[in-house]
């Protein structure tokens, strides 16, 4: 093709909103609910982490996201940048998890940023916002005696709900009989299970591919169908990354798949072997850098619910936090989304903004 014919073909391509020959032409137009986008859908794009196929479908993966993309993956399409500023206008950046990008392109998480005319977002939350509620979390899911008898029977004689952050692979020899009757007991309660990933891997720190990513987060529910057939398996919806460890392309990916990436306000340090008093204090001490009257995230691990260790931390909370009301993971979620607040006012690790 002669240069004038390639100019031609480029001055089509940014009319139209296509990709030719690997330049990224953006699709301008709001994401539809059937997952269609490209020039022959309204010029769509699609929600952050999904592309255009030459088909005009939405989806992740390389059948998806490959040079013959149609468009951009969306108007946040681009890791952030240092200043806060995000999309079509800043280079198609994104905001880092748990915020939005203004129609005015900030990124910011209160409901001047997140809001019916937000440009786009990577949903994360690490608080339940500006409300008196506890989201008690345990990772891990070892599920061994007596802690996890003595664990949910503590649970339902104070009438709390928890969300169980389930890891199948974490330990060796799973007991799947007792593992599955355990999951049934929690759900049998009204507590909440949620993906912790298959294996526990790092997911950053070892470079997952888009494959092992998918693996290790849909692999939760796939592990259940597979060896606890008897029991009803939820829709799981959170995701809380191991040992921590996220950044954006990862929260991105979650996302893409139906995750919304779910870390915490205040990390109890059960897991150092710490005793009760201990916990306590450490716990206090995240509740005491919030403003007051603030909700908290609180992460535990069944495995540790020991004496000594974290057993009578319930107790605790029942009388520390009166008037409190605990709540599922995704209940928390809803509250925050309500007040447009999903990122706690405090410095915590792991940020759900990390990138």
């Amino acid at each position: 093709m002669s240069g004038s014919g390639i100019v031609h073909v480029l001055l089509v391509a940014l009319a139209s909103g296509v990709v030719v020959a690997g330049y990224l032409i953006t699709c301008p137009n709001a994401p539809r609910d059937d997952f269609r986008c490209g020039p022959e859908n309204d010029n769509a794009y699609c929600t952050p982490g999904l592309c255009c196929s030459r088909w005009g479908w939405c989806g992740a993966g390389l059948d998806y996201c490959n040079d013959e993309s149609l468009c951009l993956t969306g108007p946040c399409s681009n890791p952030p940048r240092d200043g806060g500023r995000c999309g079509p206008g800043q280079g198609h950046a994104g905001c880092p998890a748990g915020m939005c990008c203004s129609a005015w392109g900030w990124c910011g998480s209160t409901v001047d940023f997140c809001n019916d005319e937000s440009i786009c977002s990577t949903p994360g939350f690490n608080w339940c916002g500006p409300t008196t509620s506890i989201a008690l979390t345990f990772d891990d899911s070892a599920f061994v005696e007596p802690q996890i008898t003595n664990l949910l029977d503590d649970l339902a004689r104070l009438n709390m709900t928890a969300t169980f952050f389930l890891c199948p692979r974490c330990y060796p020899d799973v007991d799947v009989v007792q593992y599955c009757s355990v999951v049934q007991r929690a759900l049998d309660a009204g507590h909440d299970i949620q993906s912790h990933t298959l294996d526990h891997l790092d997911l950053v720190a070892t470079g997952a591919s888009e494959a092992t990513l998918a693996s290790q987060l849909l692999g939760v529910p796939a592990w259940l169908r597979t060896y606890c057939p008897d029991v009803p398996v939820p829709t799981m919806t959170l995701f809380r990354p191991p040992f921590g460890s996220l950044n954006n392309a990862l929260a991105k990916f979650a996302n893409s798949i139906g995750y919304t990436v779910a870390t915490w306000t205040i990390d109890s340090m059960d897991w150092t072997g710490i005793d009760l008093y201990e916990i306590v204090e450490t716990v206090k001490g995240g509740l005491d850098v919030e403003p007051p009257g603030s909700s908290a995230i609180i992460l535990h691990h069944d495995i540790a619910y020991t004496t000594p260790g974290a057993q009578g931390i319930l107790d605790f909370y029942a009388a520390y936090l009166a008037g409190y009301d605990f709540v599922s993971m995704p209940q928390c979620l809803s509250q925050c989304q309500a007040d447009g607040a999903c990122k706690a006012p405090v410095d915590v690790f792991p940020g759900i903004y990390d990138s």
